[in-house]
């Protein structure tokens, strides 16, 4: 069996930025990987993944080429490079495991086909951030049966804000806190605040949550991620008694191994679109654990990701919980022209070949965009 051609294929879903790579071989099978980047990011992704993709063209899809196939890949270390490394791994990883009639999740090792999932609130409220659609969506997530959410207090804080226009964003976002743990009632909630401080914000922040005496199971990405920063972040949590979380724009294991060495954070949470081949993704997890850090996979994309991200979970034989992107369900089934499989909070794995799912060829007809070297293309059913 050979690769014969692929596709490079983008949402144009108002609410999301997904881009995926299908691999397609001489016996019709396809493999899908996501390579959903930041808008910024999207042109020199989709330049690399083609020109890497059309110099995989022709091979056998054997043991050895999905193996070995990376070599190829010869351009600085870099976001870009860490994207399509990930996206044309999965990719491949999917096509040949559907081509041996087994799922993913079993090549990997994998025996857990229930993987426990937190509701990231955030991701559909990114048109409309009035605290009574968060309120709403909090409620939904709670009755679905979720026990751990995590929400994006803040709309607009930066590290530049004036005093006056910092305390009403902390007002604000406490206010939204304090909503959530209500709802929640005795549930885990954990907050999002995307580096929007400066160290002296932050500090006034997490004082303010210790004041008011908020129970959070963590607080996430407070500050970008530099030595000074890190080492700020160790202060906090010895102060304030705070659990931390950050790490989900690393790409590459030496980068995520350098912030788990400082400690700063208990929880981490690479991103298996960012880091780089799956494999560099399982070796990444041992080597957290053995530092005795809980690691939550960063996964506000689409269902591609999650499938991925849920068949190496099933392979760490534990109870690492997966961010699922709760309130898109309706575009992620468009997507994959069925219900995505989640029972209450818990994502379960399917026995079909591969990742299990796939692009529908009406949502590609309908709603994506197709890369055609040089220009993007009305989507279509031609492979």
């Amino acid at each position: 069996m050979k690769l014969d051609t692929f596709r490079i294929i983008k949402s144009n879903e108002i609410l999301e930025n997904w881009m995926f790579i299908e691999i397609v071989a001489d016996s019709g099978l396809s493999g899908y990987g996501e390579i959903s980047s930041a808008p910024c990011n999207v042109e020199p992704v989709v330049d690399l993944s083609w020109n890497c993709l059309q110099g995989l063209m022709g091979r056998d899809l054997d043991y050895d080429l999905i193996s070995n196939w990376d070599s190829c890949v010869r351009v600085q270390h870099s976001i870009t490079r860490s994207t399509v490394l990930s996206g044309i791994d999965q990719a491949l990883l999917d096509l040949f495991t559907r081509s041996m009639g087994i799922p993913l999740y079993a090549f990997l090792g994998g025996v857990e086909k229930t993987i426990p999932l937190y509701a990231n609130i955030n991701r559909a409220l990114r048109k409309n951030r009035d605290n009574g659609i968060l309120k709403e969506h909090i409620l939904q997530a709670h009755n679905f049966g979720f026990k751990n959410i995590k929400i994006a207090p803040f709309d607009t804080l930066s590290p530049e804000f004036s005093d006056d226009a910092l305390q009403m964003e902390i007002n604000n976002a406490v206010s939204r806190i304090k909503m959530a743990l209500t709802i929640m009632n005795g549930g885990n909630v954990a907050i999002d605040c995307h580096q929007r401080f400066n160290k002296q914000s932050a500090e006034l922040f997490i004082n303010k949550l210790k004041q008011d005496d908020l129970p959070l199971e963590y607080i996430e990405d407070v500050l970008a991620y530099t030595d000074e920063n890190n080492e700020f972040i160790n202060y906090l949590s010895r102060k304030y008694g705070f659990t931390f979380a950050g790490g989900e724009t690393c790409i590459s294991e030496t980068e995520v191994r350098k912030i788990a060495d400082n400690r700063c954070f208990r929880i981490m949470n690479p991103d298996i679109k960012f880091i780089g081949r799956i494999r560099d993704f399982i070796k990444l997890y041992h080597s957290l654990k053995e530092h005795g850090i809980i690691i939550r996979p960063h996964n506000p994309t689409s269902p591609i990701a999650t499938a991925f991200s849920a068949a190496v979970i099933s392979c760490l034989h534990d109870d690492t919980m997966l961010e699922f992107a709760f309130g898109n369900q309706n575009v992620r089934n468009r997507l994959i022209g069925e219900d995505e499989r989640i029972e209450g909070e818990n994502y379960v794995i399917s026995d079909s070949p591969g990742i299990g799912i796939e692009i529908a060829e009406d949502f590609i007809e309908e709603d994506c965009l197709i890369y055609t070297g040089s220009t993007w293309m009305k989507g279509h059913n031609k492979r």
